[in-house]
């Protein structure tokens, strides 16, 4: 029966196989930052309390500590300390402090005491030391943000600074802090909330500026075709006059055609113009239109009747009538077809 991979793994590490073979792998090419904040990539072979060399391109480099980014040398310092090395995490909390790095000096001299509780005492003063830099350190940054007008990314420094120290004058003046910070972002929310109004106000009236000239120009549009109708009816008289039926009636159609179509638009307007000067000119020349679009549908009707299109004259005589139940000429005249088309049943028998 085959055994699984990390039991056999397992046999070959006890049995010294692994171990060489490991060893033997090329080393992984890492990043270190230097003080003007340009880059190295290579293998780590050597680090001291001083210098670091690593192999770059085939070649070895020596660089001294203090040609490093602070935090990038904590990091190589670190990797070289054993777990039981009180000395030397006392040596990198000492490096942390002098370099600006309060918050991994408190972490090495933690560690120390933690290796050698019996130094704690004397180890006390520098912990309180780092803490205060660490206080400091926490307080500026803060205070940056808030210079930079950075208020919310603020109100979370001063937060942090709270949950790490709760207790002393840093806390104190972290709860000062928050409390001006809290009010000065509810300010700020009230000046964009009062920005946006203003803002949303403009819209909205830039908008009823366009709906009420887009209404304007509606109302433009519809006197301009009852004017185009009126002058249509006209000419359909002249041609009725002339006995050209033919022409009087395509100048009559057209003329209800622009005169429905304009009757449609100022009755909308009459209902939901903004302006209320429009909705009065709409609402008194709704009036005029329907009486000239009664006069074309009984001219309409006439003809159709003197032609004996009865079917025809009755419906525009009904249009007339839809708009006006006492026209007295779609009404007489629909009596006269009535009476004349029982006189053709009697005669024909029917």
């Amino acid at each position: 029966m085959s055994r699984c991979f990390p039991c056999v793994l397992g046999l070959l590490v006890a049995a010294g196989v692994v171990r060489p073979l490991l060893a033997q792998l090329p080393p992984q090419a890492e990043l270190i930052w230097l003080r003007d904040n340009t880059t190295r990539e290579g293998t780590i072979l050597r680090v001291t309390e001083r210098e670091v060399t690593l192999r770059l391109q085939g070649s070895e480099v020596t660089l001294p500590l203090t040609d490093l980014r602070p935090d990038s040398a904590y990091l190589l310092l670190r990797r070289r300390l054993g777990p039981d090395d009180a000395p030397g995490w006392i040596h990198l909390g000492d490096f942390c402090v002098r370099n600006g790095l309060p918050r991994e000096a408190l972490q090495a001299y933690g560690r120390a005491v933690q290796i050698a509780p019996d130094q704690a005492s004397a180890l006390a003063p520098k912990q309180e030391a780092a803490r205060a830099a660490d206080v400091k350190a926490m307080a500026d940054r803060a205070d940056a943000l808030a210079r930079e007008g950075k208020h919310e990314d603020a109100l979370r420094a001063w937060s942090l600074l709270l949950d790490k120290y709760p207790v002393g004058e840093a806390s104190e003046r972290a709860k000062e802090e928050l409390k001006r910070l809290a009010e000065t972002l509810r300010k700020e929310t009230e000046e964009r909330q009062q920005r946006l109004a203003a803002i949303q106000q403009k819209a909205l009236e830039q908008k009823s500026k366009e709906e009420e000239a887009a209404e304007s120009r509606r109302l433009t549009q519809a006197l301009q075709a009852v004017e185009e109708a009126r002058k249509l009816y006209a000419e359909g008289l002249d041609q009725e006059g002339k006995g050209v039926t033919g022409r009087a009636e395509k100048a009559w159609e057209a003329s209800v055609a622009r005169l429905e179509a304009a009757r449609a638009a100022l009755l909308d307007l009459q209902a939901k113009a903004r302006s209320a000067d429009v909705q009065e000119t709409a609402k008194r020349e709704v009036v005029t239109v329907t009486r000239l679009l009664i006069a074309v549908y009984d001219s309409l009707g006439q003809m159709a009747a003197v032609d004996q299109s009865f079917r025809d004259a009755i419906r525009w005589f009904n249009k007339a009538l839809s708009l006006d139940p006492t026209d007295r000429v779609a009404t007489e005249l629909k009596t006269r077809i009535a009476a004349e088309q029982i006189t053709r049943r009697i005669r024909i028998g029917y």
